[in-house]
């Protein structure tokens, strides 16, 4: 048995994923550096996904085999390994660390072995028997995933595992008594080195030069001799980072260094323990992706520098690569200049420079030189940063990277010395500074130019320019000192002082001229270049600033729109100041402040964004946020853009929770989840909420909904009483209601309780008095207007700690309290109230009548709704309504309680099922309420109170609910196929936020859910074509395996529906399909789960099973484009 039979058994063929070793030119071949022979990957936009690496062996050699392991393991790529052996198939999990002791290895490690036959057919049998799940097909359609055996726990991955070690070891070295910047220094100045000796950079002959050592680990039993291999590393390679400061060597002790060759050598840390589990799974630095590595410690960048704002969070690599494969899948790299504005660790810097190299080596068919790849570095990468310790990872991670396209002898032959690009390429700085050199580089300074020992300008001409006839050249002033000349008589290059314009220009024979900017800085007259950026890239801070912050100045100062100060949003408008019209950008950013939050500055941030740029892509990962980022849970957005148009059309995708994103760490993204938006619709202000759970057809209903009034709206009215002089003003107090005004109200005939207060709506001139029982509204306008309110609502009691709690509200003392989490729809279980023992709070509401009888109290972190007929109080945990009409609070309960509703929010609420698993009060007073007449309202009262019955005898009473729902649907005129589509949403898309991979979405179909699918389209085409006399038909091929197949075609007379349940069968139509398409389609048919063919007569529908896939909702949206298809007779495939 060998690899090529195994995979011609599998159906893994080359060029559809599988990859040989040394297959790729010129630049490194992971697998050659891993020892592995071949790959299985699939593909996720233009990402390539490794599954399962190949090794084929003569002889069982254990030692062997877990070094391979633990190298494989360390990289944290591929889930799989797969040895083949003359008379032995096994496969290994590679996300877990290989075990020091032999006899843990296959216990930990090993999946499953299967016996080799010497009779080719019974190895074809048993392969496809025993080795099934890694199929072809069951690979390329995630099926596989499903397996028991095949899945994993990621806290013991190589990034898991090192982020948590380095973790602990950091903080073992600050309780130690060393600061955080002493500690970064050291671990990547360590790190760095131990890369070097994995690459046998740094051999034994090297370590023996500072004593008898073998290795770094060595090494660092010795302060002294540590340190002074540390000052060689730093004059042998000239990197800013080897540098060692004056209060480092002072305070680093060897019980420091004691932790971190501990750390090196692969030990595992416990913050309870003190104790440490040496050699349990060393690391590999020459194999570990310096990505990975520069990822990992931007989590902790983040933390020192304390901005732990929501969404603040380091990125994981694979998000990265997936961002960058997206954005530079169509543009070349080389002569631009790429920037990361809020670099980090580098991470987004290091994946575009290797990125640029590999580029680099196609395009001149070679592996380039040290200096080369210094040149690609200076030339096209830049940074900023505003912290220091950010800026010394970036360029480690850089350098690192740079060491990655060399071999290790030639560092030597060549004595590499890593370039300078400490605030040059890299910088120290705000980006939103304008001094920071990012935006003006500094060139030469005017003054030094004396002729040809013009030191400054030369350089520049060299390094920055590359004029190479400078060495004949002579360089001149003109007299009134403001033109620069440089000629060697064939060539001229001329530099003009413009003072009108405050620049200098530059003109260099006849090739197009360039401006530069002058200052006058502590007497000298310096040349600066306003440099302009082709691509940015990065994942930009969160959060809100305070209004003096840089940032918000920015925007104000430039009349950009941004909401709630959001750091993010000024990023992208400081980016416009430093792009040409042909740039292009990509960034992570907070999905709710850019695309779901509804203010005022909200809707003025996003109409201009989408005006000024040309957003092609939005890769919205809100829904995998839990497993995304580890420490934060903030949804964020992959936004590509460009400067050169206004927005026309966004490719907008939602990946949801699956199998593969689950197991795989990676993204997996199907047809389902994608969606083209145009302008028309971009405009829209839930669009971007609709369109990540629903689609076209969910715009309609939400639209029809939205016309009426809103909750929050209807809870404001009021009815006019009588009106106060304007002087009356001055006794509205926060409080106690003074008695000048108490005696006024009496005026108006209304007797003010020594109970009375009075509040204020914040930013607003409106007032409240809360009385016992009623809640009086003030607005102040030329007079004061004495208003009744219908409805009091609010939060409830806010208990506090002790300290906090200073207002006093003896009235609650002696009340029931409801727990919150016994609230239900439509009945709360009284047995667990408590009797309130206190009566000083920290905020007890102003609005006392919300406790009182008749109220509804709504649970906050659901939509539960109960109607309550006695005094009640209750915790800020839930919203209470007070009013006077009971019929009216019972229909808002009900209301509240409908399906309808719930599926308005889902699709609408910014926060809600977006950034947190629970709705917000906001959010709830946002519901269109739609007021029945008074026959309705009493009739859906009537069904209220005998569900609260019903449910307080323990009866069931889920005839009267649905019957609600019914009554709703009609009251709000939702048709029957309105009906449904709600339904489905409810039942397959909110069930994936609410149980992920338990969803019933997730569930295999069945033959009664494809031939209602089915006829649903029959139903919905034959009623069109059928004025032709032509008939749509169909053919169900039903399986257990991962897919479904469904062909249709345009007959002269109607059929039944045909059932063919033949997996056999199943599967030769499958490849009868995929070779007719292969011509067609560079992806396999199984990856893209949900794919519709034209061949000749027939529309052959390919989905994945999955009852998601083939709801009464889908139908009706493919129903619906295939009938635009026939009117309009544009096929799209």
């Amino acid at each position: 048995m060998n690899i090529k039979n195994l995979c011609e058994i599998l159906e893994l063929r080359e060029g559809e994923g599988l990859r040989f070793a040394g297959m790729r030119k010129f630049v490194e071949d992971s697998l050659s550096k891993l020892g592995i022979d071949a790959v299985y990957s699939i593909d996720s936009l233009k990402t390539k996904i490794a599954v399962i690496y190949f090794k084929e062996i003569e002889k069982y050699d254990e030692d062997i085999v877990m070094d391979l392991h633990r190298k494989i393991w360390n990289e944290g790529k591929s889930p799989f390994l797969m040895l083949i052996l003359p008379r032995e198939i096994r496969v290994y999990n590679t996300f877990v660390p290989t075990p020091e002791g032999k006899d843990e290895f296959d216990l930990s490690t090993l999946i499953k072995t299967l016996d080799v036959y010497i009779h080719a057919d019974k190895n074809i049998k048993s392969i496809k028997e025993n080795l099934s799940e890694f199929s072809k097909n069951n690979i390329d359609t995630g099926d596989f995933w499903k397996s028991e055996n095949l899945k994993f726990e990621n806290a013991k991955k190589i990034d898991i595992c090192l982020l948590d070690n380095l973790k602990v070891v950091r903080n073992k070295l600050t309780k130690l008594h060393l600061s955080f910047p002493i500690v970064n220094k050291l671990i990547i100045r360590s790190i760095f080195i131990a890369y070097m000796q994995d690459r046998e950079i740094l051999t034994e002959d090297y370590f023996k030069k500072f004593e008898d050592y073998r290795n770094f680990a060595e090494i660092l039993k010795s302060k002294e001799d540590t340190y002074l291999l540390f000052n060689q590393i730093y004059e042998d390679f000239n990197g800013d980072v080897f540098s060692v400061k004056d209060d480092e060597l002072a305070n680093v002790e060897l019980n420091h260094l004691d932790l971190i060759r501990h750390f090196l050598e692969g030990a595992q840390f416990s913050e309870k323990d003190t104790s440490i589990q040496t050699s349990l799974f060393p690391y590999y630095f020459g194999i570990i992706p310096i990505e990975l590595i520069s990822s990992i410690y931007e989590e902790f960048l983040r933390n020192d520098s304390k901005k732990d704002n929501n969404g603040d969070h380091y990125t994981p690599y694979h998000l990265v690569t997936l961002s960058l494969d997206e954005f530079y899948k169509d543009k070349q790299l080389l002569n631009k200049k790429i920037i990361d504005p809020s670099c980090g660790s580098g991470i987004f810097l290091v994946e575009s420079y290797k990125r640029l190299v590999e580029e680099w080596c196609y395009k001149n068919e070679k592996l380039p030189d040290w200096k080369t790849l210094g040149n690609l570095l200076l030339k096209h990468i830049y940074g900023v940063d505003i912290s220091k310790d950010a800026v010394r990872v970036a360029i480690f991670s850089l350098y690192l990277k740079m060491l990655d396209f060399i071999e290790p002898k030639d560092v030597w032959k060549r004595n590499v010395k890593f370039p300078n690009i400490h605030n040059k390429n890299i910088h120290n700085s705000d980006f939103f500074d304008e001094k920071s050199k990012i935006e003006n580089l500094y060139l030469f300074s005017w003054g030094e130019v004396h002729g040809n020992d013009s030191v400054e300008l030369i350089k520049y001409l060299q390094n920055n320019l590359k004029i190479d006839w400078l060495k004949n050249a002579d360089i001149k002033k003109s007299e009134d000192d403001k033109i620069i000349t440089v000629t060697d008589g064939e060539n001229l290059l001329t530099f003009k002082i413009n003072e009108k314009e405050n620049k200098v220009i530059l003109e260099i024979n006849s090739e197009p001229q360039r401006d530069y900017i002058f200052k006058n800085e502590g007497g000298k007259l310096n040349i600066y270049e306003n440099l302009k950026f082709d691509y940015f890239i990065g994942n930009p801070p969160w959060g809100s600033l305070k209004k003096d912050a840089l940032p918000v100045k920015f925007c104000n100062q430039n009349d950009y729109p941004i909401s709630d100060n959001q750091i993010a949003q000024a990023f992208i408008w400081k980016i416009n100041k430093l792009a040409k019209k042909d740039s292009n950008t990509c960034l992570i950013l907070p999905a709710k402040s850019i695309l779901f939050n509804k203010g005022e500055n909200s809707k003025e941030f996003r109409k201009k964004f989408f005006k000024e740029h040309n957003v092609s892509t939005i890769l919205n990962l809100s829904s995998l946020r839990h497993g995304l980022f580890r420490n934060a849970i903030g949804p964020s957005i992959i936004t590509i853009y460009s400067f050169d148009a206004e927005t026309k059309n966004v490719l907008y995708i939602n990946p949801k929770t699956s199998f593969e994103n689950e197991n795989s760490s990676y993204i997996i993204i199907n047809s389902i989840d994608m969606v083209n938006l145009p302008m028309k619709w971009i405009s829209k202000d839930n669009i971007w909420k609709i369109a990540m759970w629903g689609g076209a057809i969910d715009v309609e209903i939400i639209e029809k909904i939205d016309k009426f009034p809103k909750l929050g709206k209807i809870l404001g009215g009021k009815e006019y009483l009588f009106s106060l002089k304007i002087e009356y003003k001055k006794y509205l107090r926060v409080g106690e209601v003074d008695e000048k005004l108490r005696n006024a109200f009496m005026y108006g005939q209304i007797s003010l309780s020594s109970n009375a207060r009075i509040s204020k709506k914040k930013g607003r001139k409106i007032w409240y008095i809360n009385d016992l029982m009623e809640t009086y509204r003030i607005d102040i306008d030329k007079q004061l207007n004495i208003y009744k309110k219908e409805f009091s609502s609010s939060f409830g009691i806010q208990f506090g700690k002790l300290e906090k709690r200073k207002k006093t509200e003896p009235r609650l003392k002696g009340m029931e309290l409801v727990d919150p989490e016994k609230i239900e729809k439509f009945y709360y279980d009284s047995k667990y109230n408590k009797e309130i023992t206190q009566s000083t709070f920290e905020r007890p509401r102003d609005t006392f009548n919300i406790y009182l009888k008749p109220h509804v109290l709504i649970r906050k972190n659901k939509l539960n709704a109960v109607f309550v007929d006695h005094d009640l109080a209750f915790s800020s945990a839930i919203m209470g309504i007070h009013g006077e009409n009971q019929n009216f609070l019972k229909y808002i309960t009900v209301v509240i309680n409908s399906e309808l509703i719930k599926y308005y929010l889902f699709l609408t609420a910014a926060t809600w099922c977006v950034e947190r698993d629970y709705m917000l009060f906001k959010e709830m007073l946002e519901i269109p309420i739609l007021i029945p007449d008074n026959k309705e309202l009493l009739k859906i009262s009537l069904i209220h109170d005998k569900i609260q019955e019903n449910l307080q005898n323990n009866k069931n009473c889920e005839k009267e609910i649905q019957l609600l729902n019914e009554l709703l649907y009609s009251i709000y005129d939702i048709t029957g196929v309105e009906r449904g589509i709600i339904k489905d949403t409810l039942k397959f898309s909110l069930s994936i936020f609410e149980n992920g991979m338990d969803s019933i979405s997730y569930e295999k179909t069945d033959n009664p859910m494809l031939r209602g699918y089915v006829m649903t389209i029959l139903g919905r085409i034959n009623e069109i074509i059928s004025l032709d006399k032509k008939f749509m038909n169909a053919e169900i091929y039903f399986s257990e395996g991962p897919l479904e197949i469904i062909i249709f075609s345009i007959d002269d007379k109607p059929r039944e529906i045909k059932i063919i349940e033949n997996m056999a069968l199943m599967e030769s139509k499958l490849r009868e399909i995929s070779n007719t398409i292969s011509k067609r389609y560079s992806k396999s048919i199984s990856l893209k789960k949900d794919l519709r063919l034209y061949l000749n007569d027939k529309i052959i529908f390919i989905k994945f099973n999955e009852k998601r896939f083939w709801s009464f909702k889908q139908a009706i949206m493919e129903s619906n484009r295939l009938i635009t298809e026939i009117i309009t007779g544009c096929r799209n495939e």
